[in-house]
């Protein structure tokens, strides 16, 4: 039977509906993809060169690592001391940015590299400003001081936080409409009811654990992304595939450009909201 006009004409409410609600390609659904410490693999680690490499390769956030110095002031440096990736040694929480500042940054990669300088995080938060979100991966220092300089930069909503669930009322109060990413108990991963009242209870962005397709999908249902720590000195396409298979909308990578050229062959991936592109001009490091 051909339908006539007003049989049409009468179901163009429903039509209407279904297409509103049909399902179609959303930033949610794309890739995001993170800078461990930055591009640093060709850079220096957590310096302002590596995330200049990392807005270079077109991720999403570069991930760093914020610790303090004996005077109070917040510097980029993964380690609690200095030895591994400078030329001087000693405790960053020892050392005062008077000497932290005239330190060398070693690139860590193979063959090594460039050098630089520990950046403050004052300087690492405008170097990333209107350019690439931040990770920030908070190792020690007060919490207070640090969510007073994301907040007068303007960028708590490009900020996400990783810290010890225990912290995030305190983050929560000093910095209000950050999120976070977590880990979670070793429970959480296979027992559902933990998962729901961990999340229920400190409301994370996103974990940093993917156990499996059901796990993901299990945090799918509570609101919750999966962003695990892909990481590793043999990431390949066959790797970030197998990553990938679980379902997570997202990954932190040792190799930021390749994962990124990788990405783009494949479809859409940048991240949740695009930020506008500026000059990529050296910001010293004070």
């Amino acid at each position: 039977m051909v339908p006539t006009t007003g049989f049409l004409l009468r179901r163009l409410p429903l039509l209407f509906a279904l297409l509103l609600h049909a399902e179609a390609p959303s930033e949610e659904r794309r890739v995001v993809l993170i800078a461990h410490r930055g591009e640093h693999r060709r850079h220096p680690e957590n310096t302002l060169s590596a995330i200049g490499g990392a807005v270079a390769a077109g991720v999403d956030y570069v991930e760093m690592d914020v610790r303090r110095s004996r005077d109070g002031v917040h510097v980029l440096m993964h380690d609690a001391t200095v030895d591994r990736t400078t030329d001087g040694h000693g405790r960053v929480s020892e050392l005062d940015w008077e000497a932290l500042s005239k330190l060398t940054v070693r690139t860590t990669g193979p063959g090594g590299g460039p050098t630089d300088r520990i950046p403050r995080l004052e300087s690492a938060l405008q170097a990333c400003k209107g350019r690439i979100r931040i990770y920030l991966d908070f190792k020690s220092g007060d919490i207070p001081a640090v969510a007073a300089m994301i907040r007068d930069a303007g960028m708590t909503g490009s900020v996400v936080v990783y810290d010890s669930p225990s912290k995030v009322a305190a983050w929560r109060g000093a910095l209000p409409g950050v999120e976070f990413i977590l880990s979670i108990p070793a429970a959480a991963r296979t027992n559902r009811t933990e998962l729901e009242s961990f999340v229920k209870r400190h409301r994370p962005k996103a974990l940093d654990t993917a156990a499996d397709a059901t796990f993901v999908a299990e945090c799918r249902r509570l609101g919750v992304e999966n962003w695990p720590d892909a990481q590793r000195e043999s990431e390949d396409p066959k790797w970030w595939s197998e990553v990938l298979s679980a379902g997570v909308q997202g990954f932190q990578t040792d190799h930021p450009a390749e994962a990124a050229r990788w990405l783009r062959e494949r479809g859409p991936t940048a991240g949740p909201r695009p930020l506008p592109n500026r000059p990529a001009e050296p910001v010293p490091a004070r």
